[in-house]
């Protein structure tokens, strides 16, 4: 079951993709609201770009703070940092559906910051590594 949990999440995510497609044309020709590109452009760079710049901080501020275990301290920081650098998740356009704000624009926020992810993920989840190892 739990092995299931990622690809069922990407068809259902694609389910709701695919309905509100054959209502709407996508986000920008929306009736309810236009949405602009750069719009898009702006969460992606700042969830994974700014966020992950963020939570460095955060986590290094932490760190300087508090006293972990030397044997768990790399893994604990690098969760921390990996989990601040991922594309918003699917749960989110459930959390749209239900507080009945635009899916559309939802949908596609989504689907922009997967497209850029391959590139941005595998930027900052290098750095982060790097840095974790560079506390040892």
């Amino acid at each position: 079951m739990g092995q299931a949990a990622v690809p069922l999440n990407m068809l259902i995510l694609g389910a709701s993709l695919a309905a509100t497609s054959e209502k709407v044309q996508g986000a920008y020709k929306s009736n309810e609201e236009k949405v602009k590109p750069q719009v898009f452009l702006m969460i992606v760079f700042l969830k994974l770009v700014m966020m992950p710049i963020c939570a460095i901080a955060a986590v290094y501020g932490l760190r300087t703070m508090i006293s972990i275990p030397d044997n768990i301290d790399a893994p604990f920081y690098l969760v921390m940092l990996v989990v601040a650098c991922t594309p918003t998740a699917n749960n989110v356009m459930v959390m749209a559906e239900i507080g009945g704000v635009s899916k559309e624009a939802m949908a596609k926020a989504i689907f922009v910051q997967y497209l850029f992810a391959p590139i941005l993920l595998t930027g900052s989840v290098s750095v982060s590594v790097a840095l974790v190892s560079s506390w040892r």
